[in-house]
């Protein structure tokens, strides 16, 4: 089902966190203190080792993750990334979802706007506001939301807001008459001079997409940069955006390098629950 290579360091990476365990329970057995120094000095090799081979293959392959439009969800592009944008009773919403790689871990993480319009406060918590169903042909899986708290420890919170901002930002600006400035995830930042193609752009575009792209861009201009999404009481009105970070399935990690081969279902479950389909579609590059 996966190529040879990334199943090999799958076992190996099982394996030696096993090996590891049962080192660190055999050193706290009772030895002579010559010998516990012994089997001890073996215990940063061991976790060396497995450090390694836990970031082997940990490498993320270019792919559009795109959602699929319905008569209730939109799928807007901004400069060539795909979001998809819907509302229920409770909230307006756009998200888009990728791949990333913290501390040598594989994750799925949604990028999420929300919008509260009701006439009540809403408190949100992370593992409530979203879901993320995962399968390929054999298997079908619930990601994990996965704490902020935990997390935090290997991402700085205002890094993660300074790349909402530079890459989402970057994005979702685009669609008013000032000049681009898109900052990319490696750093490379352009300005493009197209004030004059986006006004002619905007009059051709039909009213259901200009309100669309309106009420996207105000909803994110208004709304605030939390980084990780964290517990937050969102009250009439206001507006929230931040990741949400998902542990990868045990079954389905090693086709993480394999996206066209899994198919993702993201599901907002504030209010009346709407679910999204998302199919990665490669990026070829010379």
């Amino acid at each position: 089902m996966f190529p040879d290579y990334e199943r090999d360091v799958f076992v190996l990476k099982t394996f030696f966190l096993h090996f590891v365990k049962l080192t660190v329970f055999h050193c706290n057995v009772s030895f002579s203190n010559k010998e516990q120094q012994m089997k001890s000095s073996f215990l940063p090799l061991l976790i060396i080792l497995f450090v390694t081979l836990n970031g082997c293959g940990a490498s993320i392959t270019p792919a559009l993750y795109l959602p699929q439009q319905t008569d209730e969800i939109k799928l807007v592009y901004r400069n060539g990334n795909p979001f998809a944008y819907g509302q229920n009773d409770t909230v307006s919403f756009v998200v888009s979802i990728e791949p990333d790689i913290v501390a040598g871990q594989q994750y799925m993480r949604a990028w999420i706007l929300l919008k509260n319009n009701t006439q009540s406060e809403l408190l949100l918590k992370p593992e409530q506001i979203a879901k993320i169903l995962v399968k390929d042909k054999f298997d079908i899986a619930r990601l994990r939301v996965v704490s902020p708290n935990y997390i935090l420890k290997s991402i700085d919170d205002k890094k993660a807001s300074e790349q909402i901002w530079q890459t989402i930002g970057g994005m979702i600006n685009s669609v008013t008459a000032q000049p681009t400035t898109v900052r990319s995830s490696d750093g490379t930042t352009y300005t493009i001079d197209d004030t004059h193609e986006k006004r002619k752009e905007i009059a051709k575009e039909t009213n259901a997409a200009n309100t669309s792209t309106e009420i996207i861009y105000d909803m994110y201009k208004n709304s605030v940069n939390s980084g990780i999404l964290k517990i937050h009481t969102l009250f009439p009105g206001e507006s929230i955006n931040g990741y949400i970070y998902f542990g990868m399935s045990r079954k389905l990690e090693p086709l993480f390098n394999h996206p066209e081969k899994l198919f993702y279902t993201l599901s907002i479950q504030i209010g009346k629950e709407k679910s999204i389909s998302f199919v990665p579609q490669l990026i070829f590059t010379r």
